[in-house]
């Protein structure tokens, strides 16, 4: 990117469903600072929550920090999907807090009822609170009339940029995550909104990469960031992944793989008809409003879940011995989630290396989940999984007819939210390394086995 005269840096706020991260990207970009803190979940009366107050005051505290050394003229934010605040924007205050996604105790209600069919929002029926409308249904019930005319709905991203800038906005990202809420093919709320009793009741809609104001005076003074710091309205974390390929032509853009606790398959030309929703596939939508056909897993849980069955390391050595013996996984070690959220995960053979076989499979569930979209785009991998070597070189050995590069630098997240924060500069050509595949006789048999027997589940 072009070089700015000014050594403003941009404050990334990344809120993942595990962790809350700051990271501090200087002015093209690079990588400072990075600091994090657990995201925990609160028990109340209610129902499980977010701890918005601790992740706030953690954010106040540690951005004290950063400023007294940094310059920080801009604030971008992301934050895991499925999330939203009820705010009453007049009080400046939380009407309930906000609820944790993996609550999953929701009583028999006509919710069910009044969901519109899958190919209208391509939002499909989701476990827990995975579907924002199924949330807002049930805490809707807590509140009297005279509460709910005071109510607005914030998601999250929107939130966190309402609290620092006192601005009250919608991002496209974050309608379109599985809410339930958004109707795609006709580019507009969905039937479920009017059901609920909430016309009217989202903030005026605006991209991605418009400043939307700057910090409250009160921010500013607790956290030394200057009153001119600019607040972008915040976007859906896997997404925000996504957006520095916008720039690409679209019919030379890349599958993304974000990996977290997620790991999120986007693909810009699979066509929307081949989305399974018993499979946990869905269409998200881009930043610039585009579909994104979308198939996923939570890759980051169900790896630490098989891991926590054994105990070994992961080298090359570990990840033969494994191929060789045909130790594997089979799905599912989510939450009921992904392709095959149903059923119980199990391991074939005796594990005597945990990491290699969570290591293995987390290679053959993205493979999965590319071959559900008919990819055969270049793909590149994000996040979490992108500084595992051995993951990516196995996955560029099972899919050797296409290109898999990886991001592990900076991070698709924080190169998304650098990206709208500095929208009107010229972006730098993407370079990105490539991945050699991982050699082994014994991995094409193995591979086979695999599918086959997933293909029975």
């Amino acid at each position: 990117m072009t070089v700015l005269k000014s050594n403003e840096c941009t404050l990334v706020i990344d809120v993942g469903k595990t962790n809350v991260k700051l990271i501090l990207l200087d002015n093209v970009g690079r990588k400072l600072e990075t600091t994090r803190k657990e995201n925990k979940v609160l028990q109340t009366s209610l129902y499980p929550c977010i701890d918005m107050e601790g992740n706030w005051q953690w954010f106040v505290e540690e951005t004290h920090l950063l400023s007294s050394k940094h310059d920080i003229g801009t604030i971008s934010i992301s934050t895991h999907g499925a999330c939203a605040a009820l705010v009453d924007l007049e009080a400046e205050k939380l009407v309930l807090p906000i609820l944790d996604y993996e609550f999953n105790d929701y009583p028999d209600d006509n919710y069910a009822e009044i969901r519109q069919p899958f190919n209208e929002c391509y939002s499909p029926n989701l476990p827990g609170g995975l579907n924002i409308g199924r949330q807002l249904h049930y805490q809707l019930g807590f509140l009297s009339d005279e509460d709910q005319a005071r109510t607005s709905v914030l998601f999250y991203p929107s939130y966190w940029a309402w609290r620092l800038s006192g601005v009250a906005v919608t991002e496209m990202t974050s309608i379109g995550c599985h809410t339930d809420l958004w109707d795609l093919n006709r580019n507009q709320y969905s039937s479920v909104v009017g059901k609920l009793g909430l016309t009217g009741k989202f903030p005026p809609i605006v991209k991605a990469w418009e400043v939307i104001g700057t910090i409250r005076p009160e921010v500013a003074a607790d956290t030394g960031l200057k009153q001119t710091c600019r607040v972008m309205p915040g976007v859906h974390d896997s997404n925000a992944g996504y957006i520095p390929y916008l720039d690409i032509p679209f019919d030379k853009r890349p599958t993304v793989i974000s990996t977290g606790t997620w790991t999120i398959a986007m693909s810009p030309h699979s066509n929307l008809d081949c989305l399974d929703e018993t499979r946990d596939m869905l269409a998200n939508i881009d930043a610039s409003g585009g579909a994104l056909a979308t198939a996923r897993y939570m890759g980051g849980r169900e790896y630490a879940e098989i891991c926590n069955l054994g105990e070994g390391d992961c080298t090359e050595n570990d990840i033969e011995n494994t191929l060789s013996e045909g130790v594997m996984a089979l799905p599912s070690f989510g939450n009921g989630s992904g392709p095959f959220g149903n059923i119980k995960g199990k391991i074939l053979g005796e594990l005597t290396n945990a990491r290699a076989v969570a290591t293995i499979y987390s290679a053959l569930m993205i493979d999965h989940l590319l071959s559900s979209l008919n990819c055969k785009d270049d793909i590149i991998i994000e996040g979490r999984f992108a500084t595992n070597d051995i993951i990516c070189s196995l996955l560029a050995a099972i899919r050797n007819d296409q290109k898999i590069r990886i991001n592990s630098d900076v991070g698709g997240i924080a190169e998304g939210c650098f990206r709208l924060a500095h929208w009107d500069r010229v972006p730098s050509t993407i370079s990105l390394p490539k991945v050699k595949p991982y050699s082994s006789e014994h991995l094409v048999p193995y591979v086979e086995k695999w599918k086959k027997q997933v293909s029975n589940l």
